[in-house]
């Protein structure tokens, strides 16, 4: 909880700083994440298959000079996997706070991303729903890296691809030498206001 304080102290900041002749701008993107869980158990790697999941933010563009930009998001994304017959489902509620580096339509996005677990659920063929909220960490921190192409009247219309890799082991009591950690491709497309 910590973690997210300073991150949503830093957001706040860095939008005072901005001088006042800069506009920002404010938009929504929806997409898809085609994410996938990388495991590993006893020094043995492994990466399930990917599984497509629903990607929405809102964000806010504050420019910091004409080639930089501070984009703090606020977004639901739904991660997870499949592996041997055993779905696995993560619901997360997500802070990316990236900068990027851009031209007149084409830009480079870069930063961390700060992930609370809101919902954890597995699925073995044939078998009920297990929850795996408290078998899980409720914090994923993420690096984000991406590429985002605007374009339209006054460049309103935002195409957006990501690549989500996740930081920190997400399995709790994983032990020694094991860990569990998420991996996303995102597409998305937007509408800046």
């Amino acid at each position: 909880m910590r973690k997210i304080c300073i991150v949503l102290l830093c957001m706040v900041v860095a939008s005072q700083t901005v001088s006042a002749q800069d506009k920002k701008r404010t938009g929504f993107r929806i997409g898809a994440n085609y994410s996938s869980l990388r495991v590993e158990l006893l020094d043995e790697k492994s990466i399930s298959d990917f599984k497509p999941g629903l990607s929405i933010a809102i964000f806010q563009e504050i420019p910091l000079n004409k080639l930089v930009s501070f984009q703090p998001e606020l977004a639901f994304n739904r991660l997870g996997g499949e592996k041997d017959n055993i779905r696995t489902k993560l619901d997360y509620v997500s802070i990316p706070t990236l900068f990027k580096f851009h031209g007149k339509h084409l830009g480079v996005l870069f930063g961390p991303q700060v992930s609370l677990l809101i919902k954890g659920k597995e699925k073995e063929e044939f078998q009920n729903e297990v929850d795996l909220k408290n078998e899980l960490s409720s914090v994923d921190v993420s690096a984000v890296a991406g590429l985002e192409y605007v374009l339209g009247k006054n460049d309103r219309f935002v195409i957006s691809a990501r690549y989500l890799y996740g930081m920190n082991n997400i399995g709790k009591d994983a032990g020694a030498g094991n860990s569990l950690r998420n991996q996303a491709g995102q597409l998305s497309v937007g509408f800046r206001f």
